[in-house]
């Protein structure tokens, strides 16, 4: 999956880690916009292995919250 806003990278994030509403929400203040979560996928579990990653940005200004 591919989102481009910071509410949708915090919610698969709080998914995963099984967060609450609130814990959620302040989490999503804290993702930067077009950052990216990778999540490994298994059989039984899914597993986060990066949170709101943007390697991918080259330049300081290309960064923005939510």
């Amino acid at each position: 999956l591919v989102f481009t806003s910071g509410g949708p990278v915090a919610a698969s994030a709080a998914h995963i880690l099984d967060l609450d509403d609130e814990k959620t929400l302040e989490l999503s203040w804290m993702i930067r916009n077009a950052a990216f979560n990778e999540i490994a996928c298994g059989r039984r579990r899914r597993s986060l292995l990066s949170l709101g990653s943007v390697v991918h940005l080259e330049h300081v200004h290309l960064l923005t919250f939510r």
